[in-house]
């Protein structure tokens, strides 16, 4: 059984490591997401990492438009994480992972009745 959870995840990267091209490279253009599609994640907040705004933009095609609004674009790591732990972002999962777990429910119950 899988539940869904509004957790963002990122690396850590020592940037004394990286020079500045490296750097850019790897941090890429952060964009954050609500799930607008009417399915069981309906208003979770999660964000991504795209190679560059380009890259974005030719993924943000019509479909993806119907199923994703933009929270935000081109931010850091950190202001993507603090929008997905907002409290609209946690109250979204925690309804997403309610749907899920009554969604599981039914099926069992309806198993058990036949």
């Amino acid at each position: 059984m899988t539940i869904y959870h509004n957790i963002c995840i990122f690396i850590a990267v020592h940037n004394s490591q990286l020079n500045i091209s490296e750097r850019e490279i790897f941090m890429g253009y952060n964009v954050v997401f609500k799930t607008i599609a009417e399915c069981t994640h309906v208003g979770v907040i999660t964000w991504t990492s795209f190679q560059s705004k380009e890259y974005f933009d030719q993924w943000y095609d019509e479909k993806m438009r119907g199923w994703y609004e933009v929270v935000d674009e081109g931010v850091s790591e950190a202001r993507a994480m603090q929008l997905c732990a907002s409290d609209e972002a946690t109250l979204a999962a925690f309804k997403a992972e309610i749907k899920v777990a009554e969604q599981i429910l039914e099926s069992i119950l309806a198993e058990n009745v036949q």
